[in-house]
């Protein structure tokens, strides 16, 4: 949640993969998996195989992200 609250639009999952300073022990498909869970519960978007946020989400997340560093 953190990379899609970073990038703050439509990601694919190529684009989140490389961010190994975040998820540095994720593989590919453990990423998969856990974006198909949060777009499952709706807590984000999904757009021609893209993912973000939704908007008070990303504010939160970010805020979370900020406050962690």
């Amino acid at each position: 949640m953190y990379c899609l609250a970073i990038n703050q639009q439509l990601t694919t999952i190529t684009d989140l993969a490389p961010n190994q300073n975040i998820l540095p022990t994720v593989s590919k498909s453990q990423l998969l998996q856990a974006i198909e869970k949060l777009y499952s519960r709706c807590l984000i978007e999904k757009e021609a195989g893209k993912y973000t946020l939704q908007p008070v989400l990303r504010e939160y997340v970010t805020e979370k992200f900020i406050h962690k560093l």
